[in-house]
């Protein structure tokens, strides 16, 4: 992996990989190719991550576009590789060798441009956001949306001789971010509650009589079985691991107009069976500016469906575990300034009484917060397996033009 001019001044990371962990250190060096001797002055790289969004709309009366655009900083690092006194360089190639450390947590400051003019706005520390890129900009139009999160190393050159105009390389690298503190998630659950009332559970041939006195003239009422279904997940879900799902039945009191009379016998409830279990799993991508207004885009795609069928008795009163498979590599939950990534997770089961028809569910619908990869994703080959099949969705989606690649900014 490098990245080169054509005036041969270029970054190279050793070793090259499709992507680096937050936490991590890497290293690499900058070369230089001249063809004649140079008087160097300086040679820096800054090490640097930024957001950049922009929406671009079109007046509807008239053939006038305006652009919309949020520049937030990251972070960035700097070092110098050779300053101080003017050195020449003879021909051939010179390496200079460097070394950073990729931050697990930023202090990101919305800016008003790039290098010059006052920080907007501040906002609190927070986990290092994933590489990502949406675009959604057609070739050929104008208008459009595009959000980029974006970290690249750029070397810069400057010569002695102030008629040499500077060199400068820039080399774009992806990066998914690693916590070594999981959110809790057994203090964080999400009920959906169904309650299902007056089914008539009992064949007729099984319904209790009543022999006393006018009530035998009267159609005996069918005993009543008042439940409630309870799906539960955690709110906090980790990448690559298994996704819980827990369900309880319960047989809730009697009312007093639940049966004909009060001696009517007692019933024990039927076998109850998990007929099918569903977890699915939606993003939401959102980009917003404000100006006068808001503009704003959401991009909408599932990113986990699962379906499971006969999962066995139910016993109630007793909590029964399915496990929903293991969550694939999804970026991680961002609210940063114009760029939102949320998640919606969907649960729907039904249960029905075993050898019977009947049948009743339970769906439920609430916020869930992907978190980063897990520590042990730092292990040798473990973040590749953890992320293969995934990378494009944890670092690129061009919407607009389904190519796959970084955009320098």
């Amino acid at each position: 992996m490098s990245g080169k001019s054509e005036k041969e001044l270029s970054v190279i990371l050793n070793p090259e990989r499709p992507f680096y962990l937050s936490g991590d250190p890497f290293e690499g060096c900058v070369r230089y190719d001249c063809s004649e001797s140079r008087s160097v002055r300086r040679i820096e790289i800054k090490f640097s991550g930024r957001l950049k969004s922009a929406i671009v709309e079109k007046h509807p009366l008239a053939t006038i576009y305006t652009t919309y655009r949020d520049r937030v900083w990251l972070f960035e690092g700097s070092q110098n590789l050779l300053s101080g006194d003017d050195t020449t360089l003879e021909p051939g190639s010179h390496i200079w060798p460097f070394s950073f450390t990729i931050p697990t947590s930023v202090t990101p400051r919305k800016l008003e441009s790039w290098d010059v003019g006052p920080t907007l706005e501040r906002f609190p520390e927070q986990m290092l956001p994933p590489s990502f890129h949406l675009n959604a900009r057609v070739k050929g139009l104008i208008s459009g949306h595009y959000s980029i999160t974006s970290y690249a190393l750029v070397a810069t050159l400057h010569f002695t001789d102030a008629a040499l105009p500077t060199q400068d390389a820039a080399l774009p690298i992806n990066i998914l971010p690693v916590s070594a503190t999981l959110s809790p998630t057994s203090e964080h659950q999400h009920q959906a509650t169904h309650e299902a009332r007056g089914f008539d559970l009992l064949p007729p041939h099984s319904r209790p009589e009543n022999t006393n006195g006018l009530h035998k003239l009267l159609k005996p009422k069918p005993p009543t079985l008042r439940l409630r279904l309870t799906a539960t997940h955690p709110v906090y879900l980790i990448p690559t691991h298994p996704l819980p799902l827990s369900i309880t039945l319960a047989v809730l009191p009697t009312r007093p107009h639940d049966t004909p009379f009060p001696t009517a016998p007692t019933t024990s409830p039927p076998t109850f069976l998990v007929k099918s279990v569903r977890a699915r799993i939606k993003s939401k991508t959102t980009i917003a500016i404000t100006r006068t207004a808001e503009h704003s885009r959401t991009h909408s795609a599932t990113v986990h469906d699962v379906r499971l069928y006969d999962q066995g008795a139910l016993v109630p009163g007793e909590e029964k575990q399915v496990a929903m498979g293991a969550l694939g590599y999804v970026p991680a939950s961002v609210r940063l300034s114009s760029l939102s990534r949320r998640y919606v997770m969907r649960v729907e089961v039904v249960v029905g009484m075993a050898g019977g028809k009947r049948a009743f569910e339970v769906k439920g619908e609430a916020p869930v917060v992907v978190e980063a990869l897990p520590e042990e994703a730092r292990e040798e080959g473990r973040a590749a397996e953890m992320v293969k099949g995934g990378m494009a969705a944890a670092a690129l989606e061009d919407v607009g033009l389904g190519v796959l690649g970084l955009v320098t900014l």
